[in-house]
Protein backbone atom coordinates (compact mmCIF):
# COMPACT_ATOMS: atom_id res chain seq x y z
CA UNK A 1 0.00 0.00 0.00
CA UNK A 2 1.22 3.78 -0.64
CA UNK A 3 0.00 6.35 1.37
CA UNK A 4 -1.28 9.09 -1.54
CA UNK A 5 -3.01 11.84 0.67
CA UNK A 6 -1.89 13.46 4.42
CA UNK A 7 -3.54 16.16 5.86
CA UNK A 8 -5.83 17.35 8.63
CA UNK A 9 -8.98 17.97 6.98
CA UNK A 10 -11.70 15.62 7.30
CA UNK A 11 -14.11 16.64 4.56
CA UNK A 12 -11.87 16.73 2.13
CA UNK A 13 -10.23 13.62 2.71
CA UNK A 14 -13.87 12.47 2.84
CA UNK A 15 -14.71 13.91 -0.50
CA UNK A 16 -10.86 12.29 -2.30
CA UNK A 17 -11.59 8.94 -0.79
CA UNK A 18 -15.02 8.97 -2.46
CA UNK A 19 -14.34 10.24 -5.71
CA UNK A 20 -11.17 7.62 -5.99
CA UNK A 21 -13.86 5.16 -5.06
CA UNK A 22 -15.68 6.66 -7.63
CA UNK A 23 -12.79 6.34 -10.12
CA UNK A 24 -12.69 2.28 -9.45
CA UNK A 25 -9.68 2.64 -6.65
CA UNK A 26 -9.95 0.19 -3.37
CA UNK A 27 -9.19 3.59 -0.81
CA UNK A 28 -8.00 3.24 2.55
CA UNK A 29 -8.42 6.24 5.33
CA UNK A 30 -6.16 6.25 8.01
CA UNK A 31 -6.76 8.07 11.22
CA UNK A 32 -10.10 9.19 10.44
CA UNK A 33 -11.15 8.12 14.21
CA UNK A 34 -8.25 10.51 15.75
CA UNK A 35 -11.06 13.41 14.60
CA UNK A 36 -13.38 12.81 17.41
CA UNK A 37 -10.85 12.51 19.80
CA UNK A 38 -9.01 15.63 19.45
CA UNK A 39 -12.32 17.08 19.46
CA UNK A 40 -11.65 20.97 18.21
CA UNK A 41 -8.11 20.54 17.48
CA UNK A 42 -7.32 19.60 13.93
CA UNK A 43 -5.80 16.43 13.84
CA UNK A 44 -2.84 17.92 11.86
CA UNK A 45 -1.53 15.64 9.49
CA UNK A 46 -2.85 12.48 10.84
CA UNK A 47 -5.03 12.23 8.35
CA UNK A 48 -3.95 9.64 5.39
CA UNK A 49 -5.23 7.79 2.10
CA UNK A 50 -3.67 4.87 0.87
CA UNK A 51 -4.01 2.55 -1.98
CA UNK A 52 -2.83 -0.24 -3.73
CA UNK A 53 0.84 -0.17 -4.91
CA UNK A 54 -0.54 -0.42 -8.53
CA UNK A 55 -2.71 2.60 -7.84
CA UNK A 56 -0.74 5.15 -6.60
CA UNK A 57 -0.25 6.96 -9.99
CA UNK A 58 -3.79 7.09 -10.97
CA UNK A 59 -4.88 8.30 -7.08
CA UNK A 60 -1.93 11.34 -7.57
CA UNK A 61 -3.81 11.86 -11.12
CA UNK A 62 -6.95 12.35 -8.93
CA UNK A 63 -5.69 14.20 -6.16
CA UNK A 64 -4.09 16.96 -9.04
CA UNK A 65 -7.60 17.16 -10.74
CA UNK A 66 -8.98 17.69 -7.35
CA UNK A 67 -6.83 20.30 -6.44
CA UNK A 68 -6.91 22.17 -9.77
CA UNK A 69 -10.39 22.08 -9.98
CA UNK A 70 -11.81 19.66 -12.32
CA UNK A 71 -14.25 18.18 -9.71
CA UNK A 72 -16.11 21.39 -8.41
CA UNK A 73 -19.87 21.62 -9.00
CA UNK A 74 -20.03 24.47 -12.28
CA UNK A 75 -22.84 27.22 -12.05
CA UNK A 76 -24.65 25.13 -14.88
CA UNK A 77 -25.15 22.75 -12.23
CA UNK A 78 -26.49 24.93 -9.15
CA UNK A 79 -28.45 26.42 -11.46
CA UNK A 80 -30.16 22.95 -12.78
CA UNK A 81 -30.57 22.13 -8.77
CA UNK A 82 -32.04 25.36 -8.49
CA UNK A 83 -34.83 24.85 -11.04
CA UNK A 84 -35.06 21.39 -9.93
CA UNK A 85 -36.18 23.17 -6.42
CA UNK A 86 -38.23 25.46 -7.72
CA UNK A 87 -40.33 22.69 -10.16
CA UNK A 88 -40.70 20.56 -6.82
CA UNK A 89 -42.72 23.36 -5.04
CA UNK A 90 -44.28 24.07 -7.93
CA UNK A 91 -46.07 20.57 -8.77
CA UNK A 92 -46.35 20.80 -4.78
CA UNK A 93 -48.52 23.84 -5.10
CA UNK A 94 -50.17 21.78 -8.08
CA UNK A 95 -51.39 19.11 -5.69
CA UNK A 96 -53.17 21.25 -3.28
Amino acid sequence: MKSVYRGSDYFEAQLLKGIMEQEGLQVFLQGAALQGAMGEVPAMGHLSIAVNDADQGRAIEIIAAYERGDYALGDDLDDKLDGALYDERDNQRDDK
